[in-house]
């Protein structure tokens, strides 16, 4: 800057925005002296500050003063701030996420709660794998507390929060009831073949409860979805005629996407290009976007809202799959070419209302598990192109844009498996463990892996 013609060569002056005079002039102390007074008024600012200009030892000072000094005062605060840099504060995360649902009563019956904005709310309990049915609030006085606040924030909900299910017109306790249960946490089951038909019936299973809410048969694809227990046997077909089986299925705490799959298998092999969404506040579905890939099934995806400081990211990555392709000709002027199967590498994601094409995979696979870990993407197992199953586990880096080898694959080869990360574990559930054919006709799973992590 001052050696070359830009302005601050004549001005000899670096103009620093968002950042006070005293803080940055304790950041140049602290380089010079290694002292710094961290509190309350000031971690925030020097926690980013820490990153931006990469002050390792700073930054350590700023992790430590949080574990010691964790409040009722400044929890949501922290919480909040430790997301934008999660890579390095996981376990630091998951203790202040421990401390907020262990002391939410306390937060309630204080005047702290006035402090947490709507957003705030939703965002501490909607973005974890826990739900705010793990908070207690043991007494009538936080529930009324709790539900006073709720419509005290009223004016800022948007328009769809507005009319859902828990902020209806009624009595005070069954509004509050619906609210919890509203972060309720189900398995939500679409899909799959049942006697060589496909499915087209979706039920919830409550997390809470051992039985199904109906007796549709056993299916095939699954996603955890957050909804009232009362109401989740009420669930509306697909808007498919036929069922669907073999999609790529992913949600978040209030929605469920089913990416592709089989629509049809009787006639003519038919796969689907779309991708359906499913609404809890809604209770409907609607399509949400075409695939870039075309028809394709055995496609693995994962919902991901990367939150940063100011503003949510919602992001839907999806990768590999299979679709059709009509072979040509014989040279001799026969019968058209038969169908063949092709399968994907590609990886995508979808932000900004469109679909973004991201580097491959290194192997082409479809019908396998994927998961978000640790920040960053796992392709676990699957079917691939030779129609063996796969052991291999590859890893995608968001940050770095870049896929790698993982070093420890499966014990045992599989496809159609699920994945799921509970506890830092990965867990892959089940799978065929036989080649499978590539005519529909002999499409079976009968050889079952047992279950690893």
């Amino acid at each position: 800057m001052f050696t070359s013609q830009m302005k601050e060569s004549f001005e000899c002056v670096i103009k620093l925005s968002n950042v006070s005079y005293d803080i940055f002039s304790s950041i140049i102390d602290f380089l010079y002296t290694g002292q710094i007074e961290v509190s309350n008024e000031n971690i925030e600012s020097l926690f980013h500050l820490s990153h931006l200009y990469d002050i390792k030892q700073l930054e350590i000072i700023c992790i430590s003063y949080i574990h010691e000094h964790l409040s009722l005062a400044n929890c949501k605060n922290l919480y909040l701030l430790c997301i934008i840099y999660n890579y390095c504060t996981y376990d630091l995360i998951a203790k202040i996420f421990g401390f907020i649902c262990n002391h939410f009563d306390l937060i309630v019956s204080s005047n702290e709660i006035h402090n947490w904005s709507y957003d705030d709310l939703r965002f501490v309990f909607y973005n974890l794998d826990r739900a705010l049915a793990s908070v207690k609030l043991p007494t009538e006085f936080h529930q009324r507390r709790f539900l006073e606040w709720i419509e005290s924030h009223y004016a800022e909900l948007s328009p769809i929060d507005k009319n859902s299910i828990f902020l209806q017109p009624n009595s005070l306790e069954v509004k509050l009831l619906k609210f919890i249960n509203h972060f309720h946490k189900v398995m939500f089951v679409v899909g799959g073949i049942c006697d060589e038909d496909l499915i087209n019936s979706p039920e919830c299973l409550p997390l809470d409860y051992a039985t199904h809410q109906k007796t549709t048969p056993t299916s095939s694809l699954v996603a955890p979805i957050s909804a009232s227990v009362g109401e989740t046997n009420i669930l509306p077909p697909l808007p498919l005629k036929k069922g669907i089986a073999f999609a790529g299925v992913t949600s978040d705490l209030r929605n469920v996407f089913i990416l592709g799959g089989l629509i049809s298998r009787k006639q003519a092999i038919k796969l689907s290009d779309k991708v359906y969404k499913y609404s809890a506040l809604d209770n409907a579905w609607s399509v949400h976007s075409s695939l870039p890939c075309g028809g394709v099934e055995g496609i693995a995806a994962v919902y991901r809202n990367e939150r940063t400081y100011d503003e949510d990211r919602p992001r839907i990555y999806a990768c590999g799959g299979r679709s059709l392709r009509n072979s040509p000709p014989s040279a001799g002027g026969g019968a058209a070419g038969r169908t063949q199967f092709v399968y994907h590498n590609n990886l995508w994601v979808f932000m900004g209302n469109e679909w973004v094409s991201l580097p491959s995979m290194t192997i082409r696979r479809a019908f396998h598990g994927m998961v978000f870990y640790c920040n960053e993407i796992y392709a676990i197992g699957g079917q691939g192109e030779d129609g063996e199953p796969l052991s291999s586990v590859e890893i995608y880096n968001p940050e770095r844009k870049e896929w790698r080898i993982g070093t420890c694959g499966l014990h045992i080869a599989r496809s159609h498996l699920s994945c799921v990360v509970s506890k830092e574990h990965i867990y892959a559930i089940t799978g065929n463990m036989a080649e499978l054919s590539q005519e529909y006709k002999h499409h079976t799973l009968h050889q079952y892996a047992p279950q690893e992590r």
